[in-house]
Protein backbone atom coordinates (compact mmCIF):
# COMPACT_ATOMS: atom_id res chain seq x y z
CA UNK A 1 0.00 0.00 0.00
CA UNK A 2 0.92 3.24 -0.86
CA UNK A 3 0.23 6.94 0.57
CA UNK A 4 -1.91 7.59 -2.26
CA UNK A 5 -3.58 4.20 -2.99
CA UNK A 6 -7.47 4.45 -2.66
CA UNK A 7 -8.18 1.69 0.11
CA UNK A 8 -10.64 -1.22 0.32
CA UNK A 9 -13.38 0.74 1.13
CA UNK A 10 -12.83 3.48 -1.51
CA UNK A 11 -12.68 0.47 -4.03
CA UNK A 12 -15.37 -1.92 -2.76
CA UNK A 13 -17.93 0.82 -1.49
CA UNK A 14 -18.52 1.26 -5.46
CA UNK A 15 -21.12 -1.24 -6.18
CA UNK A 16 -20.05 -1.52 -9.97
CA UNK A 17 -16.37 -2.46 -8.30
CA UNK A 18 -17.91 -4.61 -6.07
CA UNK A 19 -19.66 -6.48 -8.71
CA UNK A 20 -16.27 -6.93 -10.44
CA UNK A 21 -15.04 -8.11 -7.51
CA UNK A 22 -17.51 -10.72 -7.04
CA UNK A 23 -17.61 -12.12 -10.60
CA UNK A 24 -13.73 -12.94 -9.75
CA UNK A 25 -14.16 -14.74 -6.34
CA UNK A 26 -17.11 -16.94 -8.17
CA UNK A 27 -13.82 -17.98 -10.87
CA UNK A 28 -10.85 -18.25 -8.02
CA UNK A 29 -13.53 -20.02 -5.43
CA UNK A 30 -13.46 -22.89 -8.62
CA UNK A 31 -9.57 -23.46 -8.15
CA UNK A 32 -8.85 -23.20 -3.80
CA UNK A 33 -10.61 -24.36 -0.97
CA UNK A 34 -12.14 -20.87 0.21
CA UNK A 35 -12.03 -17.37 0.44
CA UNK A 36 -10.52 -15.37 3.47
CA UNK A 37 -12.37 -11.59 3.88
CA UNK A 38 -9.47 -10.03 5.24
CA UNK A 39 -9.60 -6.37 5.46
CA UNK A 40 -7.85 -3.71 7.89
CA UNK A 41 -10.02 -2.69 9.84
CA UNK A 42 -13.72 -1.44 10.73
CA UNK A 43 -14.11 1.40 13.02
CA UNK A 44 -17.74 3.02 12.41
CA UNK A 45 -20.63 1.69 11.71
CA UNK A 46 -20.67 2.89 7.99
CA UNK A 47 -17.24 0.70 7.83
CA UNK A 48 -18.93 -2.15 9.17
CA UNK A 49 -22.01 -1.64 6.90
CA UNK A 50 -19.71 -1.90 4.07
CA UNK A 51 -17.92 -5.04 5.48
CA UNK A 52 -21.29 -7.13 6.12
CA UNK A 53 -22.47 -6.22 2.80
CA UNK A 54 -19.63 -7.38 0.95
CA UNK A 55 -19.61 -11.11 3.28
CA UNK A 56 -23.05 -11.44 2.44
CA UNK A 57 -22.71 -11.25 -1.11
CA UNK A 58 -19.39 -13.90 -0.83
CA UNK A 59 -21.94 -15.87 1.43
CA UNK A 60 -25.22 -15.60 -0.53
CA UNK A 61 -23.60 -15.06 -4.75
CA UNK A 62 -20.05 -17.15 -4.01
CA UNK A 63 -20.35 -19.74 -1.46
CA UNK A 64 -23.87 -20.74 -1.92
CA UNK A 65 -22.53 -22.95 -5.07
CA UNK A 66 -19.22 -24.28 -2.76
CA UNK A 67 -21.29 -25.62 0.27
CA UNK A 68 -17.93 -27.77 1.13
CA UNK A 69 -15.58 -25.09 0.74
CA UNK A 70 -14.61 -22.29 3.50
CA UNK A 71 -15.86 -19.23 4.02
CA UNK A 72 -13.90 -17.21 6.67
CA UNK A 73 -13.33 -13.79 8.17
CA UNK A 74 -10.38 -12.36 9.87
CA UNK A 75 -11.15 -9.83 12.61
CA UNK A 76 -9.09 -8.40 15.23
CA UNK A 77 -10.08 -7.33 19.15
CA UNK A 78 -9.63 -3.69 18.06
CA UNK A 79 -12.65 -4.67 15.35
CA UNK A 80 -15.09 -7.37 15.78
CA UNK A 81 -18.23 -5.82 17.43
CA UNK A 82 -20.00 -4.56 14.38
CA UNK A 83 -19.98 -7.65 12.79
CA UNK A 84 -23.87 -9.08 11.74
CA UNK A 85 -24.84 -11.36 14.19
CA UNK A 86 -27.29 -12.69 11.37
CA UNK A 87 -23.74 -13.73 9.13
CA UNK A 88 -23.03 -16.12 11.70
CA UNK A 89 -24.17 -18.96 10.16
CA UNK A 90 -22.69 -17.99 6.72
CA UNK A 91 -18.98 -18.10 7.95
CA UNK A 92 -17.03 -21.07 8.79
CA UNK A 93 -14.63 -19.66 10.98
CA UNK A 94 -13.03 -16.60 12.61
CA UNK A 95 -9.13 -16.07 12.62
CA UNK A 96 -9.01 -13.49 15.57
CA UNK A 97 -6.00 -11.88 14.94
CA UNK A 98 -4.53 -11.08 18.78
CA UNK A 99 -1.13 -9.35 17.60
CA UNK A 100 0.29 -5.89 16.64
CA UNK A 101 2.20 -3.31 17.21
CA UNK A 102 0.77 -2.77 20.87
CA UNK A 103 2.77 -3.91 23.56
CA UNK A 104 -0.41 -5.21 25.39
CA UNK A 105 -1.21 -7.74 22.34
CA UNK A 106 1.08 -9.58 23.44
CA UNK A 107 0.22 -10.66 27.19
CA UNK A 108 -1.98 -12.95 28.78
CA UNK A 109 -4.61 -10.50 29.75
CA UNK A 110 -4.93 -9.18 25.97
CA UNK A 111 -5.86 -12.44 25.07
CA UNK A 112 -8.38 -13.58 27.68
CA UNK A 113 -10.11 -10.33 27.80
CA UNK A 114 -10.03 -10.58 23.56
CA UNK A 115 -11.56 -14.38 23.94
CA UNK A 116 -14.36 -13.39 26.32
CA UNK A 117 -15.67 -10.14 24.61
CA UNK A 118 -15.94 -12.14 21.42
CA UNK A 119 -17.83 -14.51 23.31
CA UNK A 120 -19.87 -11.86 24.90
CA UNK A 121 -20.53 -10.43 21.40
CA UNK A 122 -21.72 -13.81 20.79
CA UNK A 123 -19.02 -15.42 18.16
CA UNK A 124 -20.20 -19.00 18.34
CA UNK A 125 -16.65 -20.69 20.19
CA UNK A 126 -16.71 -23.23 17.83
CA UNK A 127 -16.29 -20.72 15.29
CA UNK A 128 -13.13 -18.72 16.64
CA UNK A 129 -10.16 -19.22 15.86
CA UNK A 130 -6.94 -17.17 18.38
CA UNK A 131 -4.14 -16.39 17.52
CA UNK A 132 -0.63 -15.21 18.94
CA UNK A 133 2.23 -13.75 17.06
CA UNK A 134 5.81 -14.78 16.16
CA UNK A 135 6.72 -11.06 15.95
CA UNK A 136 7.90 -9.19 19.24
CA UNK A 137 7.30 -5.04 19.31
CA UNK A 138 8.42 -2.59 21.67
CA UNK A 139 5.09 -0.78 20.72
CA UNK A 140 6.21 0.86 17.24
CA UNK A 141 8.66 -1.69 15.40
CA UNK A 142 8.05 -5.16 15.02
CA UNK A 143 11.29 -7.60 15.83
CA UNK A 144 11.19 -10.51 12.99
CA UNK A 145 14.39 -11.62 13.92
CA UNK A 146 14.23 -12.52 17.96
CA UNK A 147 17.04 -14.58 18.38
CA UNK A 148 19.18 -12.55 16.08
CA UNK A 149 23.06 -11.83 16.58
CA UNK A 150 22.11 -8.40 18.32
CA UNK A 151 19.40 -9.73 20.86
CA UNK A 152 22.15 -11.54 22.88
CA UNK A 153 18.96 -13.91 23.66
CA UNK A 154 20.26 -17.48 22.40
CA UNK A 155 21.95 -18.81 25.17
CA UNK A 156 19.82 -17.42 27.98
CA UNK A 157 16.89 -18.01 26.63
CA UNK A 158 14.16 -18.52 29.69
CA UNK A 159 11.05 -20.15 27.93
CA UNK A 160 8.75 -17.96 31.02
CA UNK A 161 9.97 -14.93 29.72
CA UNK A 162 8.05 -12.41 27.30
CA UNK A 163 9.67 -9.33 27.20
CA UNK A 164 13.56 -8.51 26.52
CA UNK A 165 15.26 -5.32 26.67
CA UNK A 166 18.02 -4.13 24.04
CA UNK A 167 18.54 -1.55 21.92
CA UNK A 168 17.11 0.93 24.62
CA UNK A 169 13.64 -0.16 24.34
CA UNK A 170 11.68 -3.14 25.72
CA UNK A 171 10.27 -6.14 23.29
CA UNK A 172 7.64 -7.72 23.81
CA UNK A 173 6.87 -11.48 22.54
CA UNK A 174 5.13 -14.71 23.23
CA UNK A 175 7.91 -17.09 25.29
CA UNK A 176 7.52 -20.41 24.80
CA UNK A 177 5.26 -21.04 28.16
CA UNK A 178 2.33 -18.72 27.03
CA UNK A 179 2.36 -19.77 23.75
CA UNK A 180 1.49 -23.41 25.87
CA UNK A 181 -0.85 -21.46 28.26
CA UNK A 182 -2.90 -20.11 25.01
CA UNK A 183 -2.73 -23.41 23.44
CA UNK A 184 -4.19 -24.77 26.76
CA UNK A 185 -6.92 -22.25 26.73
CA UNK A 186 -8.12 -23.22 23.10
CA UNK A 187 -8.23 -26.97 24.39
CA UNK A 188 -10.14 -26.12 28.02
CA UNK A 189 -12.63 -23.56 26.63
CA UNK A 190 -13.32 -25.89 23.67
CA UNK A 191 -12.54 -23.19 20.69
CA UNK A 192 -12.43 -24.11 17.19
CA UNK A 193 -8.69 -23.76 17.48
CA UNK A 194 -5.31 -21.90 16.60
CA UNK A 195 -3.41 -19.60 13.96
CA UNK A 196 -0.34 -18.16 14.62
CA UNK A 197 1.81 -15.39 12.36
CA UNK A 198 3.91 -16.16 11.10
CA UNK A 199 5.69 -19.38 9.87
CA UNK A 200 8.37 -17.37 8.33
CA UNK A 201 9.66 -15.99 11.48
CA UNK A 202 8.75 -18.71 13.92
CA UNK A 203 12.57 -21.35 14.04
CA UNK A 204 12.88 -25.00 13.15
CA UNK A 205 10.87 -26.96 15.21
CA UNK A 206 13.87 -29.01 16.04
CA UNK A 207 14.28 -25.95 18.31
CA UNK A 208 12.78 -26.16 21.66
CA UNK A 209 12.16 -22.01 20.93
CA UNK A 210 9.83 -22.83 18.47
CA UNK A 211 6.85 -21.79 18.85
CA UNK A 212 4.48 -23.61 16.86
CA UNK A 213 6.84 -26.93 18.56
CA UNK A 214 5.40 -25.63 21.84
CA UNK A 215 1.89 -25.56 20.91
CA UNK A 216 1.90 -28.40 19.34
CA UNK A 217 3.28 -29.57 22.47
CA UNK A 218 0.54 -28.96 24.10
CA UNK A 219 -1.81 -30.64 20.91
CA UNK A 220 0.12 -33.61 21.59
CA UNK A 221 -0.43 -34.24 25.13
CA UNK A 222 -3.68 -34.10 24.55
CA UNK A 223 -4.27 -36.97 22.23
CA UNK A 224 -4.33 -41.03 22.80
CA UNK A 225 -1.57 -42.61 21.72
CA UNK A 226 -2.89 -44.95 19.27
CA UNK A 227 -1.62 -48.58 19.19
CA UNK A 228 -1.97 -50.55 15.86
CA UNK A 229 0.34 -53.18 16.02
CA UNK A 230 1.85 -55.47 18.98
CA UNK A 231 4.92 -57.69 17.95
CA UNK A 232 5.69 -59.73 21.13
CA UNK A 233 6.13 -63.81 20.87
CA UNK A 234 3.68 -65.82 22.23
CA UNK A 235 3.64 -66.57 25.83
CA UNK A 236 4.04 -70.70 26.45
CA UNK A 237 1.70 -72.41 28.55
CA UNK A 238 2.88 -72.47 32.10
Amino acid sequence: KGSNTPDWKTILGDEEKLDRFIADCKEIIKTCDGLDVDLEWMYNQQEWNLYNHIVSRLANEVMADYPDKILSCSLHAVSYNGFDKDLFEDVDYFTMQLYGPSTNTYTWNFYENAYNNFVQYGYPKDKLLLSYGVLATDGTNPVKDLFGANTGFNENYDPDVNTLTYDGTTKYFNGVTQTKRKQQFIIDNDVRGTMYFDMGNDLRVDDTRSLIRAQNDIIASNVDTLVTAVDMPPIPDA
